[in-house]
């Protein structure tokens, strides 16, 4: 809100390969929710060892996709949910180039883009969108938070981060149909995702693809009915 006041604080010691310590390489100074927002798009998209793209939209993971390279990652990811997107935050996971700078300007509004990295190409054709704040953040590993930290009138909470992963053998099948080695792959591929999406959360995903992504809702059978619109249209 515009009447509050905010400030960022770094830890003693950080670099390049971390949200605080990357570079802004143009555009306005960066606010409250940008940070925020990069910080959970950039937090998904290192979850993926392929070329991946993730687009978030107030903290919420709108479109999700991985590829063969970043314009097919990015294609996909923009076709879950094209409405959301407009004006979202764009975390990638490679290495940018002029040709997918290209596609995302004329293909959609966006407030930040995050990459480990820009070709002179890429920095170049965004010289054309000065407002487009675009931040590098040197390589892709995934950082371990310690802990997390919530305040709450009179103290704060604390606690461990969440850094659990899972894979297929940890996958117990209920139902009386066997999924395929597809389906398993896609359920795998949401997982990673709906650690980003706030409760209750729901997505739906095909072709290591989301397709409908149901957020914050009270109700989990109504995130349920959301993500299934989404998915009707995608």
């Amino acid at each position: 809100n515009p009447h509050q006041r905010a400030a960022i604080y770094q830890q003693k010691e950080v670099g390049p390969n971390t949200l605080v310590g990357s570079k802004l390489h143009q555009g306005k100074e960066l606010s409250y929710n940008n940070l925020l927002d990069a910080n959970a798009a950039m937090g998904c998209v290192q979850s993926f060892n392929e070329p991946a793209c993730v687009i978030v939209k107030h903290v919420n993971p709108c479109g999700v996709a991985i590829g063969n390279d970043l314009d097919e990652a990015y294609k996909k990811s923009f076709h879950t949910d094209p409405e959301s997107a407009f004006g979202g935050v764009i975390a990638v996971n490679r290495n940018v180039d002029g040709k997918l700078i290209k596609n995302i300007i004329n293909n959609q509004f966006l407030e930040l883009l995050i990459a480990p990295s820009f070709d002179s190409d890429a920095l170049k054709a965004l010289e054309e969108k000065q407002n487009i704040r675009v931040i590098e953040m040197d390589g892709c590993e995934k950082h371990t938070n310690d802990y997390s930290v919530q305040t709450i009138d009179g103290g704060f909470l604390i606690q461990e981060g969440d850094e659990k992963t899972i894979d297929r053998q940890d996958i117990d099948i209920v139902t009386l149909r066997q999924p395929e080695d597809a389906e398993i792959k896609d359920m795998l591929f949401a997982w990673k995702v709906v650690k980003y999406v706030k409760s209750n959360a729901i997505v739906f995903a095909r072709q290591q693809q989301t397709i409908g992504i149901g957020a914050g809702q009270m109700s989990r059978v109504m995130s349920a009915k959301i993500a299934s619109l989404k998915a009707s249209s995608a």
